[in-house]
Formats: structure tokens, sequence, C-alpha cells
């Protein structure tokens, strides 16, 4: 049998990875007497990429531990989302004077991430490199003499800045003590996904280790089903379920709950496999069980969120609460809970009608307007976007993305603005006060925003089209004015300036 510690990697223990936790501790080991070091660990859904990394850092002599992970809704203009939750840790952790140390000239540029660090620096497009040079000196110094493990997880979520300062911290972080675990589903990163192209380029670096987590054996299967049904399996169940849970773990544990060989689910239908203890839960548990998958679209949903979005009595809500979490559905963390797991959520989520699909996502997306201490200042325009957008809210959706648009100047994320300004205008013909919405700025306007973010972002081609297509909409409207003049000076220079771009790139 392979090497297997009675435990499961969706449970309280773990089956199958005592050679990756040890290649993890070796690796720990050098980042913090030789060189500072990432390891990037990928693998399939429910694999046990998380509870690996989990049990590595409770059980091991890692020092301190940062963790952020990116977001779904990452690629809908939320800009360093995994960054964002290690510096707010750090700001919990270390206090502002952190902060104070590694930017002595003033904590401006860490505020494009955190606001609550003070006002922005002037001048809206500026180049990124004092944002992450003070990023890399902070995490530098938070390793002090034991150094620091700095967990991002879920890269095939990573928005593009996210990406871009990853590589400046692998390549630039000279000193030791500082290791990087990064994880990522490998099955989500189709043909063109921006991650499928960059991890042979960071492969190539001496400071990376790439690790691929396999699913698990016969043996570990049989290990993993024994811890959580008290029993042995049969020969025959046994073989059944391996090859119908294909040897991942979380599914190995769906089935083993559910009898193993006497359900009808494979993996191929994950979402009624990973539903199934969802099914024998009563009306109100699965209630708050839909409205979390709602409001967990950052991960987490803070309890008093929740609360609000189930409308619920309160003795009502705890015992809805108590029973999804002993069914280990949700589990607590902090003042709120998360999925047991991310496919969990989406499984809920997809699993919604579209009227209850509509009513929840408007009502989180009004909750930030109501309690907007609850959701950190750099997610709310983002969220918002979002949650209004999958409500078929436009006019705020509009509102929103254009908000998401300008924090993510705010956070030089070009990437990101450019995304939010394309939703902008997506939906424009359909909102018919788009331009109060925005402002008072009309559609060439925003072609020419948008142009210059595909410029910083590097998609000339694309900030050649918006400046035509803006030249052409101030073309059809009325007699030109002083301000229209104006704008259509600034669509041709940056016309101009994308032509010599992209024709060097031919």
């Amino acid at each position: 049998m392979d090497d297997v510690s009675l435990l499961s990697d969706t449970g309280p223990s773990l089956v199958g990875r005592a050679d990756e936790l040890r290649l993890l501790g070796e690796h720990a080991h050098r980042a913090r007497t030789e060189a500072s070091g990432t390891m990037i660990i990928g693998g399939d859904a429910g694999v046990g990429k998380t509870r690996l990394v989990a049990e590595f850092t409770a059980t091991r002599p890692v020092g301190t531990v940062f963790a952020g992970g990116c977001l779904e809704l990452g690629v809908d203009g939320l800009a360093y989302a995994p960054f964002t939750a290690v510096l707010r840790q750090v700001l919990r952790e270390r206090g502002r004077e952190a902060f104070e140390a590694a930017a002595p000239g003033g904590t401006g540029e860490f505020a494009r991430l955190l606001p609550e660090l003070g006002a922005l620096p002037r001048g809206r497009h500026e180049a990124r490199g004092p944002l992450f040079g003070q990023i890399l000196r902070l995490i530098q110094a938070a390793s002090g003499g034991e150094g620091v493990t700095l967990v991002l997880e879920d890269l095939h979520w990573a928005d593009g800045a996210t990406r871009d300062l990853l590589v400046h911290l692998v390549r630039d972080l000279d000193l030791p003590g500082v290791q990087i675990i990064a994880t990522y589903r490998a099955d989500d990163l189709h043909r063109a996904h921006p991650l499928r192209r960059l991890l042979p380029e960071l492969e190539r670096l001496p400071e990376v280790t790439r690790m691929g987590l396999a699913p698990l054996t016969r043996d570990q299967v049989a290990a993993q089903a024994r811890a959580l049904t008290g029993h042995p399996l049969s020969a025959a169940r046994l073989d059944d379920l391996h090859l119908r849970s294909d040897g991942i773990p979380l599914f190995v544990e769906a089935l083993a709950a559910d009898g193993g060989a006497d359900t009808d689910a494979a993996p191929d239908h994950s979402r009624e496999l990973l539903l199934g203890s969802a099914h024998r839960l009563d009306e109100t548990a699965v209630a708050v069980l839909r409205a979390a998958s709602v409001g967990a679209v950052s991960d987490v949903v803070e309890h008093a969120t929740l609360a609000r979005a189930a409308e619920l009595p309160e003795a009502g809500l705890d015992r809805a609460l108590r029973t999804l979490v002993e069914a280990g559905l949700l589990r607590v963390s902090g003042t709120g809970y998360r999925f047991r797991h991310a496919l969990l959520r989406e499984a809920v989520h997809d699993g919604l009608l579209p009227g209850p699909h509509a009513r929840l996502h408007l009502r989180f997306a009004q909750l930030i307007d109501e309690y907007p201490d609850a959701v950190p200042a750099d997610r709310r325009a983002a969220e918002q976007a979002h949650h209004f957008q999958a409500a078929h809210d436009l006019p705020r959706a509009l509102q929103a993305a254009w908000r998401a648009a300008v924090r993510a100047g705010e956070a030089l994320a070009p990437h990101e603005e450019l995304a939010m300004l394309e939703r902008v205008l997506g939906l424009w013909d359909r909102v018919p006060d788009a331009d109060e919405r925005v402002g008072g700025r009309s559609r060439a306007e925003v072609l020419s925003a948008g142009a210059a973010a595909a410029l910083e972002a590097g998609r000339p081609r694309r900030a050649r089209e918006m400046c035509d297509e803006g030249l052409a909409a101030l073309d059809e409207g009325p007699r030109a004015d002083d301000h229209t003049l104006a704008v259509r000076a600034t669509l041709l220079s940056r016309r101009g300036r994308a032509l010599p771009s992209e024709l060097g790139r031919t």
C-alpha cells in the first residue's frame, strides 16, 4: 500500500499526501535558509489542493502564514484579490507601522489596494513599479527571523494584475525568508487561458517548483473510505467507488457518505453527487444554503449579511446554519461561513431557478448600499456590478461597473479597468440614461477611457478599435463644441499611440 495517513482530504485528516507534505517541508526549509521560492500546485477540482496546503501550514513549522484567494469575480474587475487579502491580514496582525516602514515616503501606493490606509497619490495612470516595490519590501520585512509562507489560492481565477504582481515577487524576492505557495485548477485551464501561457514561463525560473497533485490510488481510496465510514469496504464496493470517484477525494467523500455503490451519481454528474446531502435538508436550511451560494461570491459570507439576506427569525436561522455546518456543507470562517468546497457552492448556485437567482442577487447588491461597511471598500463596486448584472438590473449594473472601472484604474489594474469599461459599453444602448450614470460622460468619452486602459494593458489593437468607434460616435452626434473637440483630440492622440505599437507587434 502507498504511504497513507488515515485521514480524508476533505474531512479532519489527510490521505495519501505524505510525499507532497515532505516536498513542501523541504521547499519551506530552502526558502528560509537559502533563497525565497515559489511552489505552484496544480490539480483537478476536488483533488485536495486546499486541504494539502491547510495540513502543511497547520502541522509544519513554516513561520507566519498569510493567505488570500483569487475570486471567481476577479475576472470582472476585482484586481489583486489575493494580495489585498494578504495585505489586510498584515495590517491586522502587524499594524500600520509595517506599511510605513515599507513605504517611508508615505503609504499612498498601498492605499491603491487598501483604501483604509489613506489618500491615493495624485495622478491617474502611474507606473506600477512603486506599488510593486513597496509590497515586495513589506513581505520581505514581514518574514523577519522565522520566515513567512504566502498562500495564494485558485490562480485559475486570478486577474491580470494579480498575475503581474506574482511574477514580480517570484523574480525579485532576492533574500531568504519567503515561501510562496500558489494553487490552481488544472482542469479549468482552457487553451486560451492566460495562466496556461504563464505557467511554462514561471517553470523556467530557478525560483519556481511545480507540483501536480494526482487523484488517489485504489488503496488510498480504501483508506479514505475506511476513515469516513469506520469500516473497510468489500473489494467489489471499493472497485466501484474508485472507478466512479476517479480518485478525487471530494467525490470519494460524497459517494461514501451516500452509501458508495448504492447511488447512481458519478463524477460526470458532480452537481448531483455533491448535493446528495442537501437533498435531505428541510426547506429552511435549503433556502439558507441557496442564499449563501449567492453571498459567498467572495469566498466568505458574513453572518450578519447572510441573516439580512435570508430574512428569517433568528432562532430559525440559527437552526438552519447549525444543520448546514453539521452536514458539512458550510464551515465557520471567522465571523461568517464558507462552503466546504468551491465546487459545492457552484453546484448550489447553478441549481437556482431564474426567479430566486435574480431576487437573491438583487438583495445582496442592495445590502452593499445599505451596509457598506460589511464589504471592504476595494470590493464594493465590483461585487455590486456582479450582483446587479446577475439580477438583470441593467441601469445599476452599468453604474456599478463604471465605479468598478474607476476603482481598477486607481489600483493600476488596466486589464480589469478595461473589462469593466467593456461591460459599461455593452450595456450602454440598453440603459436610457447611461450618460447620467457615468457622471455625465458621453459614450465617446467612455470609449476614450477604454482605449487608454487598453494601451496600458498592452492591447493596442483593441485601443485603436475603441478610438475608431469613439470618433464615429462623435461624427454622428450634434455639432462639435469645445468639449467635443477636446474629446476628439484625445481619441486621435490615443489612436496615434496605438498604431505604432500595433505595427511593432506584427
